[in-house]
């Protein structure tokens, strides 16, 4: 519409109140309000008479908005009454879908209409009827028309010489939105970019401060998408070129030669960029580098040690200048083993134990900083928040006391080193201490002892591999990051023993030792130069992160499966396969007398006499011989 508040007819207004049904002294003292009003015209600084207008709604009125939405209400009406008498066609998006045919938004209008000469006509009819007692006129400039694909050219040409609008081949924007969505979101909502790129290359040639330029962003450049936000789910990769735009200029402001980590605030630095670094201070607390090659991770100033110790090495005498800086000193990447004897004098037994915990990846990637509190190692606000407020006091006003959450031998051990010997209880030891007896109590309970009763016949046994494939049983036996055993058995599809091996190692938690003990055994298998295998396991955690390609759910395990998926290229043929607890016995045994053992044990053909009753147990025959 064309002036819309100004052209409103005051007799109009009234009747089409009086019509809606209000009281006769209402709409008389909202005429009141209407009809006293006065303008004058100031000319060279001087006012002129004053003068009362016939007709318009006042802009800037509070009341203006709700009376012109009173007005549009009656072409509204007029529209839905015409399209239910049949005077007028709208559009249907489906067969069972009600029929569309207007949308108003102050003096916007979008009309849906099918695309025939007597529905032209019959809008025109209306139009004038309602805009000659209104006083509203309708600006044809400001108005086009979008017609369906399927629309000839000739009806095109002559419904646009009736209404007098211009016909449009996508009818652009409204409200900030694309009105027509393709099938690709990103090519519907690039304008969005583009519109803050047009912005900050403006305020980039401008004469403005480096400080004016970061409030126009933040008041005008953030507050561009919000409204479509609020409406729809960005794409993520528009996200980031907007998050990319906005932290160019960020970059340029206060960090143009380093990364984010190490940006420091600087002179004169906004409430929003000080806000900013204390945050990632805080959380870079928390944060922690998973070592993959070892070059990007300094041994003294970062925290790249396991949970629940997330902080730098503690040392006990001066590090020298001639000290080992980066982690990958520490790695002889020949056996993937860490070489501590540069830096053993420097650490309390129990670093190096947090350090031999820690698996080495294929050294073919680069390190990476993760939040280690989440089990993928992403970040989120929620997993955060919890960090900040779990290592901000420890609860004093607990109505439980302590001793009936933790077990009564972990409840004396802290105690005892508090009362009598004087020594502040350290909670990584005491976590270390709980899960070890918890892995005992599970151990004890679930898994039968070695030259114990033999296992009922009711439970699964082991299958067989296919003919010409080799299968390849892996598992760990855990107690604590230091002490922890792998074992491996290898055997052909009539259940001959091919090979074997255990290793004695320290693992971090039970799932890094399982998914070490499949490596082992692909290793042994590439060893004895087995092309198809099949690797059995009873770890449904490892073998589900195996499986996937790329998007790993478990920190902890990822450069080893990294490994596992480099090693597992040799075999011409390979699967993984999940099975329960009963079926892998033979492997548990092996990985239960790798805890007794030293390094790494391999046997071929004959394994060791302990494995003679499991084996007898599955079923399979079992040639008898001496480790070796």
């Amino acid at each position: 519409m064309n002036k819309a508040y100004d052209r409103v007819e005051w007799d109009f207004l009234e009747a089409t109140l009086l019509k809606f049904g209000f009281s006769r002294h209402w709409v008389n003292l909202v005429m009141a309000c209407v009809s006293t009003v006065t303008f004058s015209i100031v000319l060279n600084g001087n006012s002129g008479s004053s003068f009362r207008p016939s007709r318009g709604l006042r802009q800037g009125d509070p009341l203006s908005p709700y009376l012109f939405l009173i007005i549009s209400e009656v072409l509204s009406l007029r529209l839905t009454k015409a399209i239910h008498v049949g005077d007028l066609v709208g559009v249907k998006l489906t067969r069972s879908c009600p029929i569309i045919s207007h949308l108003f938004f102050v003096d916007d209008a979008l009309l849906f209409m099918k695309a025939t000469l007597i529905n032209c006509w019959r809008l025109i009819m209306l139009f004038n009827e309602y805009c000659t007692t209104s006083g509203q006129l309708i600006n044809h400039d400001k108005s086009s028309i979008f017609f369906s694909p399927n629309t000839p050219d000739q009806m095109k040409r002559l419904m646009c010489a009736l209404l007098r609008i211009v016909g449009v081949h996508t009818p652009g924007t409204y409200l900030g939105l694309p009105t027509i969505w393709g099938k690709s979101k990103r090519e519907a909502l690039v304008y969005i970019k583009e519109r803050i790129g047009r912005k900050i290359e403006g305020w980039k040639q401008s004469s403005l401060s480096q400080d004016g330029k970061e409030v126009l962003i933040k008041s005008v450049a953030m507050a561009i998408p919000s409204y479509p936000m609020a409406c729809f789910k960005f794409p993520k990769s528009i996200c980031d070129e907007i998050n990319s735009a906005h932290g160019s200029v960020l970059k340029a402001r206060y960090f143009p030669n380093c990364d984010f980590l190490k940006a420091e605030k600087g002179y004169r630095a906004s409430w929003g960029w000080s806000s900013l670094l204390d945050a990632r201070d805080l959380l870079f607390k928390g944060a922690s580098w998973q070592v993959i090659n070892g070059y990007s991770v300094n041994i003294w100033a970062d925290n790249w040690l396991p949970p629940p110790n997330i902080r730098p090495l503690v040392t006990t005498g001066l590090v020298q200048g001639n000290a080992p800086t980066m982690v990958n000193e520490l790695i002889d990447w020949d056996t993937h083993t860490w070489v501590l004897d540069q830096v053993l004098h420097l650490l309390h037994p129990s670093e190096v134990v947090n350090i031999l915990t820690i698996p080495i990846g294929s050294g073919e990637r680069d390190d990476r900083l993760l939040w280690p509190w989440n089990k993928d190692g992403r970040y989120t606000v929620k997993s955060g928040y919890h960090w900040i407020h779990s290592n901000d006091s420890f609860p004093s006003n607990s109505t439980t006391g302590s001793s009936h959450v933790i077990n009564s031998r972990v409840w004396k051990m802290a105690r005892c080193d508090y009362v009598y010997r004087h020594r502040q209880p350290s909670s990584s030891q005491v976590l270390c201490y709980a899960v070890s007896l918890a892995c005992e109590i599970l151990e004890a309970s679930v898994h039968n002892r070695i030259g114990g009763a033999p296992l009922s016949d009711n439970i699964n046994q082991w299958s067989p591999p296919p003919q010409n494939v080799a299968a390849i049983n892996c598992d760990a036996s855990w107690k604590s990051p230091s002490t922890g055993g792998l074992g491996t058995i290898i055997r052909d599809y009539r259940g001959m023993v091919i090979c074997g091996a255990t290793f004695n190692t320290c693992s971090g938690s039970v799932i890094i030792a399982e998914a070490q003990a499949i490596l082992l055994g692909l290793n042994l298998a590439i060893k004895h130069n087995l092309k198809r295998v099949r690797v059995d396991s009873d770890s449904l955690e490892a073998i589900t992160e195996i499986r996937k390609a790329n998007s790993y759910q478990n920190w902890r395990i990822s450069p080893i499966i990294d490994e596992i998926h480099k090693k597992s290229q040799y075999f011409d043929h390979i699967t993984w396969e999940w099975i329960p607890r009963e079926a892998n016995r033979v492997a548990h045994v092996v990985a239960s007398l790798a805890i007794r053992s030293v390094g790494l044990n391999r046997w071929a053909n004959r394994p060791p006499p302990s494995l003679s009753m499991v084996l007898r147990n599955d079923g399979l025959p079992c040639p008898h011989g001496n480790d070796s």
